[in-house]
């Protein structure tokens, strides 16, 4: 499957809906952050704290989903064995006066998913959800891939998260 880029749910809303924080910058985004009923159903995929490890590593301070002392789910069982599921929301200070930030996004997932594999040799395939806010304040765009990690072209990814982040997707 090809990257798509479809609407996402208003970021702000929903994280007052479920009383978290609303992120600004860049934040791991839980798995089930648009139909969760509460903020007790959150969870992150087993393998999103690499992804996290990957943004300190990188520099960056993530302004989390999270409250202080909030702790989402990690799920017990593995149901998808050799496949993540990994969300990032990149709001537009991320963006701004940073014509090369969709490289950064890039360089960010691809040393997440190297990481993955040296600690799961079994992952194969993913689902990734990237949440871009877009110029216009509560207007956010979803960059998706689903499929093998082979087929995730970066140019198409990069592509598609500089439509979004410029309004024009």
């Amino acid at each position: 499957m090809p990257v798509q880029i479809s609407e996402y749910v208003d970021i702000e809303s929903r994280a007052k809906k479920l009383v978290t924080r609303v992120p600004t910058l860049i934040a791991l985004l839980p798995a089930n952050f648009a139909t969760a009923r509460s903020k007790r159903d959150l969870y992150y995929d087993k393998h999103a704290q690499v992804l996290r490890e990957q943004i300190a590593a990188a520099g960056y301070t993530e302004t989390p989903f999270e409250k202080n002392g909030d702790v989402f789910k990690v799920p017990a069982q593995d149901d998808m064995l050799g496949h993540a599921k990994l969300g990032l929301f990149l709001g537009t200070p991320f963006f701004e006066g940073k014509p090369l930030a969709p490289m950064a996004v890039w360089d960010l997932l691809n040393a997440a998913f190297a990481d993955i594999v040296r600690r799961a040799p079994d992952f194969t395939k993913v689902t990734l959800e990237v949440v871009v806010q877009r110029p216009q304040a509560r207007s956010y765009g979803l960059v998706k891939y689903s499929g093998s990690l082979l087929g995730l072209d970066s140019s198409d990814l990069q592509r598609a998260v500089q439509q979004v982040s410029a309004g024009i997707a």
